[in-house]
């Protein structure tokens, strides 16, 4: 750079910005910014750039002009589209806990036909182990006098054996 052109640079450089050059400076940044953000909505799928990928929406991942409308549902909706508010709770367990597995006396995780009862009481609150429900003996009768009796019950004795209908307890 010579000596009168580096002298040019200096005075513009010197010289106060007008109003007029700082709008056009602050347009042109904003038109720039806008054209970015429009570029990339428009990119080609499969290329990785902009949002060609989709939306991730918890466990699925909106398409090309969707929108993740509700994030515990995993719904995606079009663009201007109507979403509703709900709240989608998680589904069970997709593995059950099988006999002798402990389960800390939740009520959904033991598998079909197990139930999570009290395991060791010296191992204190939440020691259930998961186990098969415990079916009483049957008791032996002749009437129905040699059977328990209690208020929420209907006891019988049929085939030599006490039988008993729940009814309602009060």
């Amino acid at each position: 750079m010579d000596g009168r052109r580096f002298d040019e640079v200096t005075k513009t450089w010197g010289r106060g910005a007008s109003r007029r050059g700082v709008l056009a400076a602050l347009a042109g940044a904003a038109l720039g910014l806008l054209g970015r953000s429009r570029a990339g909505a428009q990119s080609l799928p499969g290329t990785g750039d902009g949002w060609a990928w989709g939306e991730a929406c918890n466990a699925v991942t909106c398409g090309m002009g969707e929108y993740c409308c509700n994030w515990s549902c995993s719904t995606c909706a079009p663009l201007g589209g109507v979403c509703t508010a709900l709240y989608c709770v998680p589904g069970p367990p997709t593995v059950c806990l099988g006999a002798g597995e402990p389960c800390g006396l939740e009520t959904g995780g033991c598998c079909a036909g197990l139930t999570c009862a009290a395991g060791d009481p010296m191992a204190g609150a939440g020691a259930g182990v998961c186990a098969a429900p415990k079916t009483p003996a049957p008791i032996e009768c002749q009437t129905a006098a040699d059977c328990p009796q209690d208020d929420c019950n209907n006891i019988a004795c049929q085939d030599g054996r006490c039988i008993s209908t729940l009814m309602a307890c009060p």
